[in-house]
């Protein structure tokens, strides 16, 4: 039997948001970061709230997740009513796995500014990635009910039904935000894999060869529609789309992915 097919999940948002204002837009839009000027990152002597927080922002643009939360923590100390603040606190600490210590700042944002639908999308994230599905579902929705129009949130909600087995409401989700998108190759394949999930094979076909087609260098979608296909009995269809993957992944450096379509490849004698 060849491996389960692979589901994509889009994580989590690492836009830090703007000290002042939080225009929500698409949820994660690509704000400019404070930039660190003179090759120095020193902080300026006044020591304000928003000094340590356009430091922190810096910080998390060159990758130094640590860095930044300790700068946030630092503006927090100074004000602990803004609720941006800990909410990127919680998107650096995402970024370096804490998932339990991101929740605790998003559910703290949240109190702070109970309208904040990154905070939801984002503890959904979390809780996604700790396994709680159904968390997952209710922040997600509470997101989308915030922000009906965007596409990711859908997709999220989708992989947590997949998850949990729901196939139906999962294909009801990836629907949704291949309607908000028609381009998100992402859902097309997730879909596929839910319509697999349900056996109907023809549409799951379908949808792997949509996100192909939205993005040639898919290296998941060609593995899972390869997998389908061997499944079918079509060896050469199946085998010429593995291989296709295992290209990819190669090129892309994604070892794990490689390694799985390897093995598929070596179940079908390929």
């Amino acid at each position: 039997m060849l491996p389960c097919k692979m589901r994509h999940f889009d994580k989590v948002a690492i836009a830090i948001l703007v000290a002042s204002a939080i225009p929500l837009g698409g949820l994660q839009p690509a704000v400019a970061l404070p930039t660190v000027e003179n090759g120095t990152d020193q902080i300026s002597q006044a020591n304000s709230f928003e000094n340590y927080y356009d430091h922190g922002s810096s910080r998390f643009q060159l990758g130094d997740y640590q860095g930044a939360i300790a700068d946030y923590t630092q503006a927090i100390s100074l004000d602990p009513h803004r609720a941006d603040a800990y909410y990127n606190r919680g998107v650096a600490s995402s970024q370096l796995g804490d998932y339990q210590g991101a929740i605790a700042d998003y559910t703290q944002a949240i109190s702070l500014n109970p309208d904040y639908a990154a905070a939801y999308y984002n503890r959904g994230n979390a809780y996604n990635e700790l396994g709680d599905y159904q968390g997952a579902i209710v922040d997600y929705t509470q997101a989308i009910s915030l922000n009906p129009d965007y596409a990711v949130i859908y997709n999220n909600r989708g992989v947590a039904h997949l998850r949990l087995g729901d196939d139906q409401e999962a294909i009801t989700d990836f629907t949704q935000a291949i309607g908000i998108d028609p381009s998100y190759a992402t859902a097309y394949n997730n879909r596929g894999n839910a319509y697999s999930q349900l056996g109907d094979d023809q549409e799951a076909i379908a949808d792997y060869t949509q996100a192909i087609r939205l993005n040639p260098d898919y290296a998941a979608a060609y593995y899972n529609r390869g997998v389908v296909l061997s499944q079918l009995g079509d060896g050469q269809e199946g085998s010429t789309d593995l291989q296709q993957a295992a290209e990819l992944a190669q090129q892309q450096g994604n070892v794990a992915l490689y390694q799985q379509v390897q093995e598929a490849i070596g179940a079908e004698g390929i």
